[in-house]
């Protein structure tokens, strides 16, 4: 690439948050959602938001320009593919992703990124003096945003990781941090011989996925309360830890897993449900995720001899990682087998 192309490609990069903004803004005011339904101009736009039509315009104008709206031959401002997937009821939409990422408390934290790099607290906790998941759970709003995050980013996902996690007839998984149980349902669904427990910290407003509730209603899988850093329950063969880990830094990751090694069944095995970093570092989705993590709550995203390292530590084998055609990965962390004790040699 010449100069000019490094110096643009430079210049696109440090201005790309003028263009998340201006989306962030889009789908807080729920223009995707009205340009569904037919054609508006700026001034019909700015009357069913609210807004002043001067500075809408041009924040519309820009995101023609970004690709992200359209104009029809009239002027007026019309849908897209893009601006379809910003609706809130797409079914397969982005749009509380959007506003999750780009709400005020991510936000602001990342313009504590230097002292962070210079003290190790985490950018984060510097801004709101607490940490993530403190400030998660007394913004009762913010948290339902972040749990539809969630089970939007796991939709087109547990299907393809389901097949991935082979159960046993009469095993029995424990889904540790599993949310609102849409992976455990899938893994039940998948394996018809197996029992299921979600694991879940107690929290007043809890709500499992359709699929979930019929399984508990048969009486093949129940939800339990608690917290992985007290303990796990125990007996089950496979705990699943589905984006769980990267949550945190490596002792408390460490820690989790010693949870689960202590709670497991003889020869069972912790499967870690991760996005799994290149050695090679060309694929930048990962990296940018690692960054956030380590922003929002010190923890990280970890390659394949980073998992293996944690695992030994806790007493497992080294991890087998398995591709499933989506960006997570399933990290397999299993007990060595039990030693036989030496026969006795006979009289």
């Amino acid at each position: 690439m010449s100069g000019d192309g490094v110096r643009r490609r430079l210049i696109g990069q440090i201005t790309a948050y003028r263009t998340s903004k201006c989306l962030y803004a889009a789908v807080e005011l729920g223009i995707p959602d009205l340009l569904a339904r037919r054609p508006m101009t700026a001034a019909e736009l700015a009357a069913e938001t609210r807004t002043e039509v001067d500075p809408l315009r041009r924040v519309l104008d820009h995101l023609v320009v970004a690709e992200a709206l359209g104009l029809d031959a009239s002027g007026a401002y019309v849908g897209t593919e893009a601006s379809r997937l910003l609706c809130r009821d797409a079914p397969d939409g982005i749009a509380n992703w959007v506003r999750c990422e780009l709400q005020e408390g991510y936000w602001h934290s990342w313009d504590r990124l230097v002292e962070q790099l210079r003290t190790g607290t985490p950018a984060f906790e510097l801004t709101h003096q607490e940490r993530f998941f403190e400030w998660l759970a007394r913004s009762p709003e913010i948290s339902d945003l972040f749990d539809a995050t969630m089970r939007d980013g796991s939709r087109d996902l547990d299907g393809g990781l389901a097949a991935a996690i082979p159960l046993r007839p009469g095993q029995t998984v424990v889904d540790v941090g599993g949310g609102d149980g849409s992976l455990l349902a899938a893994l039940l669904t998948a394996s018809p011989g197996a029992r299921g427990i979600l694991f879940e910290l107690p929290r007043e407003k809890t709500e499992v996925v359709p699929a979930l509730a019929a399984l508990i209603a048969a009486g093949r899988a129940r939800v339990e309360r608690g917290s992985f850093f007290d303990g796990v329950p125990p007996g089950g063969d496979v705990h699943v830890l589905k984006r769980v880990l990267h949550d945190w830094d490596d002792e408390r990751a460490s820690q989790i897993l010693g949870r689960c090694r202590d709670a497991l069944a003889p020869g069972g095995r912790v499967v870690v449900v991760d996005m799994v970093l290149d050695d090679d570092r060309r694929v930048p989705v990962g990296r940018s995720l690692d960054v956030l993590m380590m922003i929002l709550m010190a923890g990280r995203e970890r390659t394949a001899a980073d998992f293996s390292a944690l695992g030994t530590a806790a007493g497992f084998l080294p991890a087998h990682v398995t591709a499933t055609g989506t960006p997570l990965s399933v990290v397999e962390l299993s007990l060595p087998a039990p030693e036989r004790p030496e026969p006795h040699a006979g009289r």
